[in-house]
């Protein structure tokens, strides 16, 4: 209180300082208030008895409050899958648990790298001569034309460009970088990738006729599908830090506990030969805006969070958890005839020949009714309202 008015209580500040850490705070002994330089009375005069109630007593300061101090920050103890060991593919969903030593707060939206290699379109300007300003290109896009893209565009205006055709319904994720083929003037290279709506970079063309240049050479524009660990040592100097290829689990849940959640959707073009956490991005939490952060969680209000350690060096999902990633389709490997039903020899007219069609993968032969014709080289055969898939072959009439 002020001095020369009178309260029934006293307040006092501790302000916690680098080097302070107290599991369980509570003052040393009875002795530990001290009035130093001023007097403290009652209105009558008398001094205090400043001796403080017992440690560890019903009424002392460690009974009212557990209160800890550390300056130490909130470190990652483990992170868990909750898929068991097998493999994946586009559509298959994984969620991942973080767990922290201490309660945690987050804000925003941070992500967990994962070693997923992803298809990316890559549009890399080759030139061997000076490309006259006013050149631009267009980028197509399910039958969509982009507004013009000039030739040396940043990726914010190529993101822009591809953002405003109807048929992009998530964000598109856009780097730039100083093209290595480009033998004279220099050239530009821009990897793309689209954003929560799967992988269509297999659909996109790109449109060079409104470059111009000057001398007698010209210009590539070429679309390339390559992964996230080829690009990982481009020289970039525009757009998304990550290159667009850090496949992310992205936090959903769990502010306030030790355990944060994170939740990964595998996309077509997607691969790896054991999920786990990205090496090249780090190793460490994501944070790819301002606003996201974990620190620690707090309740004294206008003090400055304890961020968390980021870190994930030597941390990595269960030995017995094997995650394999594969969204390539499905392909055949060999047709053979059934060696038990159709051994060799000759067949004549009402025999049945009987093949089996091997695969890479195990398939599902789902029930369509459907019109097939089987077509041989002198004669068609129509048969109607077939439900099995059938192939094709020529035999001489």
């Amino acid at each position: 209180p002020q001095e020369g008015l009178f309260s029934l209580t006293i307040s006092f500040e501790y302000l916690v300082k680098t080097g302070h850490s107290q599991t369980e705070l509570d003052y040393l002994s009875s002795g530990s208030l001290h009035a130093n330089a001023y007097s403290i009375e009652d209105a009558f005069g008398r001094s205090v008895n400043l001796d403080l109630l017992a440690t560890g007593s019903s009424s002392s300061l460690l009974a009212s409050k557990m209160i800890g101090i550390s300056d130490n920050r909130p470190i990652i103890e483990s992170i868990t899958a909750n898929l068991p060991a097998g493999e994946y593919g586009a559509g298959d969903e994984v969620n991942f648990v973080v767990t922290f030593d201490r309660d945690v707060a987050v804000t925003g939206n941070p992500g967990l790298p994962l070693n997923v290699q992803s298809s990316i379109a890559v549009i890399d300007m080759l030139t061997t001569d000076v490309i006259l300003p006013g050149s631009f290109f267009n980028i197509i896009y399910n039958g969509e034309r982009s507004e013009q893209i000039p030739w040396n565009a940043s990726a914010f205006e190529v993101k822009d460009a591809m953002e405003s055709l109807p048929s992009i319904t998530g964000g598109v994720c856009v780097s730039r970088a100083p093209s290595p083929n480009s033998l004279s003037t220099g050239g530009f290279r821009w990897a793309i990738r689209f954003v929560d709506m799967g992988d269509v970079v297999f659909e996109m063309q790109v449109d060079e006729a409104g470059l111009d240049f000057s001398g007698v050479g010209g210009a590539l524009m070429t679309n390339l599908m390559i992964a996230n660990s080829v690009i990982s040592s481009w020289a970039i100097d525009d757009g998304d830090m990550n290159m667009c290829a850090t496949r992310a689990a992205i936090y959903v849940d769990g502010s306030g506990t030790k355990s944060l959640g994170f939740n990964f959707v595998v996309l077509p073009g997607d691969t790896t030969e054991r999920l786990g956490i990205s090496e090249t991005v780090g190793p460490e939490l994501l944070f790819r805006t301002l606003e996201d952060s974990v620190s620690l969680l707090i309740n004294a209000p206008g003090t400055s969070p304890t961020k968390v350690d980021p870190k994930i060096e030597g941390i990595s999902l269960p030995s017995d958890q094997h995650i394999f990633i594969d969204t390539t389709p499905p392909s055949v490997t060999s047709i053979t005839p059934q060696y038990s039903t159709t051994p060799n020899g000759v067949y004549a007219v009402g025999d049945s020949l009987f093949f089996e069609v091997s695969f890479d993968k195990p398939v599902e032969v789902r029930f369509t009714l459907i019109f097939v014709s089987v077509y041989f080289l002198s004669q068609a055969m129509l048969t109607s309202s077939i439900s099995l898939p059938l192939f094709s072959f020529l035999m001489p009439g």
